[in-house]
């Protein structure tokens, strides 16, 4: 909401103004509202909940992710990991396709060769 409010000042200023001064305020209200999260960050104590779990959090031995990920559902790391698969097959067919799209369009302008006669359709 403070973002829309922003835009729509910026929106009123006319270009020279913004150009001449007006792209600092972003920067300067951030550095502001960098300044107030600090003072909250440094008021603001941790709950007593919170505080309980960070002490048992720090008093038992965690195992490494790499030991522990293998541990969870098959479905869960078959979710996670399946993305980044389906990524690279569509990254790895694109290229191909490509690969074949120039090398056939190189072949025509050429005229095509004994090997890839592409006048010969049947």
């Amino acid at each position: 909401m403070l973002g829309t409010l922003v835009i729509t000042l910026f929106a009123l200023l006319p270009e020279d103004e913004i150009m001449r001064w007006g792209w600092r305020i972003p920067f300067l209200l951030s550095a502001a509202m960098l300044a107030i999260g600090l003072f909250v960050r440094a008021k603001v104590s941790e709950s007593p909940i919170f505080r309980a779990a960070a002490e048992q959090a720090d008093n038992e031995k965690a195992a490494p992710p790499i030991v522990e990920v293998p541990r969870r559902p098959k479905v869960v790391v078959l979710a996670a990991f399946g993305p980044f698969v389906a990524a690279g097959q569509a990254s790895i067919k694109s290229r191909t396709a490509s690969r074949v799209l120039r090398t056939t369009a190189e072949a025509a302008i050429r005229g095509g060769s004994k090997d890839n006669d592409l006048t010969d359709v049947r």
